[in-house]
């Protein structure tokens, strides 16, 4: 199975969520953040850009639209963003959880993702 994470609020470049990092990173910006909250949010993003790479694949202009899942059998993967869609989600935003079996058209995958086509 396969886990991707987003925000309701809908990008109006794309038409699709707001991916949940990019979120992460708009709080960190405003004020609205307790000083413990910030340093949860440092400390996760810490973690994922020393854990989780970005994908090759996307840096390609013919995979501008693919998204990331996140597999679901990855579990220090899973479970550190549960702590970070708490965050989130405590402070206003929606997240959407998308689960699916299958993807449709894989262009790339890791140990923790998989990138695919919608």
């Amino acid at each position: 199975m396969y886990l991707r994470f987003e925000i309701i609020t809908l990008d109006a470049r794309t038409g699709k969520g707001h991916r949940l990092f990019q979120a992460a990173g708009m709080l960190l910006e405003s004020d609205r953040l307790e000083t413990y909250e910030s340093e949860c949010i440092r400390e996760a993003m810490k973690f994922f850009n020393a854990n989780l790479y970005v994908p090759r694949c996307l840096k390609s202009k013919v995979n501008r639209w693919a998204l990331s899942y996140f597999k679901a059998d990855s579990q220090d993967m899973i479970s550190r963003i549960w702590d970070l869609v708490a965050l989130i989600r405590n402070h206003g935003l929606h997240v959407r959880v998308i689960n699916k079996k299958v993807l449709s058209k894989t262009i790339c995958e890791d140990k923790h993702q998989v990138v695919a086509c919608p």
